[in-house]
């Protein structure tokens, strides 16, 4: 089924993937003609089919279609780092021979490195894989690669750097004007940036074949790393964590391919009017409130998440409620660091600590963050900007991933158009660790209902629905859900009764009467999952839920 919905669906898209390739202005500079560029695609192709790279054909036209709108007044090499059997460098020394640039390839050409722990094993959410590296894996031999650049490619472009990138990277000194890795481990794509950044020239690309692996794509975006090693802010990653929407990943668009930009010139940027509108945030600040007791094991990362965000106009409020492990430690330690403020004392349970927490916020936009869970990096930035750009919205939310107690990202959940019957009648329409919301919201729908012991966030979002408020869905993945043995099972009786009793308070009874109104609600959600892409995520849900009844823990 897969196959056939990507096989039709590509041949539809693909005149859109390659329309700026063809476009009239790439390789212009060049004198790159139309009829040369109908050439290069054959050739690619053939070549695809005949060496069988890691990277796509539509990811080596996305790249070709890039080295052809450098301008060609800047000097500088195109560099591969990671050939394996050469399959995109003979497309890439295709391209540079168009343009008259040199071919600088990078590899050991015996395999991988010994890889680190941390890059034993990478896991990428969106396509449910798991990658395992060994030393010695993705073996290409000097000789084989240069056999198959001298048969189907321009081998005269191309100059061979042989040994593991930490010998070799040092060494090199020319100028770059565009940057291909495909090093699979963390090191060596640290190796390409530390060494290969410094020689790029302004405007230059810096492209990853790495942009789903999360741990890989987040290097990106550390600024401790960034500041360390090259003394700058770093610049984040075009296509993080899905790739560019170059391809078809089962149900979804992406590819393994990010990139970076050197010190873009914006003066060419497309200019946007600000919108006029006294309801838009300026620099607003975001209160972010933590309700913690005893999770000294997570809190620290949950602090970190926040601290570390690119975005710095907030306040973060975290209510304790007398933690007897090492928690206040962990308080103290970061207390001044930044805008962290914090009290320690009994509460009533997390409603009551949430309350706590908003009474105190002073800032535009609420939202919470539960100690056990954390933010991924540049989330802050990227809600700010959407509530900026949509002045007339709300309420602000996201997908999250979901990390087990050993911190490995095991699953992911994603979301579609909120719909408060959806929350009140079926289940959450969105995750509070992913929701922002402006503080007049709050201010017209009041705090937490402190009746609620645990559905609290459900009720929450159910005010939220009914009083109006207008909510946008962003499918970027924003936060990471820790689970953990020490959570309560959203299946306890106590949920159950206050499932009921909120049902009591707001349901119409016509409609929990009606047989068909369930049904209804289910199918419109399926269709807005189908309707943005989430066609693989819909059938996995089906498949969940049956196994669930025939295992007997569903009646």
């Amino acid at each position: 089924m897969s196959r056939i919905y990507k096989k039709i669906s590509m041949i539809f898209l693909l005149p859109y993937f390659l329309a700026e390739f063809f476009a009239k202005n790439t390789g212009k500079e060049y004198k790159v003609s139309f009829w040369n560029k109908i050439i290069l695609f054959f050739k690619f192709r053939r070549n695809i089919k005949k060496l069988s790279p890691a990277s796509s054909f539509l990811e080596h036209i996305k790249m070709a279609t890039t080295i052809l709108n450098i301008p060609k007044s800047t000097e500088g090499s195109v560099v591969e780092c990671g050939v394996y059997k050469g399959g995109s460098a003979v497309n890439l020394s295709l391209v540079c021979s168009l343009c008259n640039r040199k071919l600088e390839l990078f590899d050991s050409f015996v395999g991988l490195p010994e890889p680190t722990k941390e890059d034993l094993s990478h896991v990428i959410v969106n396509t449910k894989e798991v990658y395992f590296y060994s030393k010695g894996a993705y073996k290409g031999t000097l000789e084989q690669v240069k056999k198959n650049i001298e048969k189907f490619g321009n081998i005269n472009v191309c100059n061979f750097n042989v040994g593991y990138f930490e010998k070799t990277l040092p060494n090199f000194k020319s100028k770059c004007v565009f940057v291909f890795e495909d090093a699979d481990l963390k090191e060596s794509v640290k190796d390409c940036l530390k060494n290969l950044w410094p020689l790029m020239q302004d405007g230059s690309y810096f492209y990853t074949h790495e942009a789903q692996h999360l741990d890989i794509a987040a290097l990106f975006f550390d600024k401790e790393w960034w500041n360390k090693n090259l003394n700058l802010i770093p610049l984040g990653l075009v296509g993080a964590g899905n790739g560019l929407g170059i391809g078809m990943e089962k149900f979804e668009f992406g590819s393994a391919l990010g990139y970076a930009v050197k010190n873009p010139n914006i003066l060419n940027f497309n200019k946007k009017l600000e919108i006029d509108n006294k309801d838009k945030l300026q620099n607003p600040i975001i209160s972010i409130i933590t309700p913690t007791y005893n999770r000294g094991k997570f809190l620290e990362k949950c602090i970190l998440s926040i601290k570390n965000q690119d975005y710095k106009n907030i306040e973060h409020i975290v209510i304790d409620g007398g933690s007897t492990d090492n928690s206040l430690d962990i308080l103290k330690k970061y207390e001044g660091t930044y805008n962290l403020k914090w009290i320690s004392e009994k509460d009533k349970g997390c409603a009551d600590a949430m309350n706590k927490g908003f009474n105190r916020a002073t800032g535009d936009i609420f939202c919470w963050l539960d100690s056990d869970d954390y933010y991924l990096p540049g989330t802050l930035f990227k809600i700010v900007k959407i509530f900026q750009e949509k002045p007339n919205v709300d309420v602000v939310f996201g997908d999250n991933l979901i990390a087990n107690s050993e911190g490995k990202i095991v699953d992911y959940i994603r979301n579609t158009n909120f719909d408060t019957n959806v929350q009140l009648y079926i289940t959450m329409s969105l995750g509070g660790l992913a929701t922002f919301w402006k503080k007049s919201v709050s201010d017209k729908i009041g705090l937490f209902d402190n009746n609620y012991s645990r559905i609290g966030d459900a009720e929450f979002f159910v005010k939220m629905g009914l009083s109006g408020a207008k909510f946008y869905h962003t499918r970027d993945f924003l936060a990471v859900a820790v689970k953990h043995e020490k959570q309560i099972s959203s299946a306890s009786e106590i949920v159950k009764k206050e499932n009921q009793k909120m049902l009591e308070k707001y349901a119409d009874k016509k409609k929990i009467e009606n047989k068909w109104f369930k049904t209804k609600i289910i199918a419109k959600r399926t269709f807005n999952y189908v309707k943005q892409g989430d066609v693989f995520y819909v059938l996995r849900g089906i498949y969940r839920r049956i196994k669930l009844i025939f295992n007997g823990t569903e009646k």
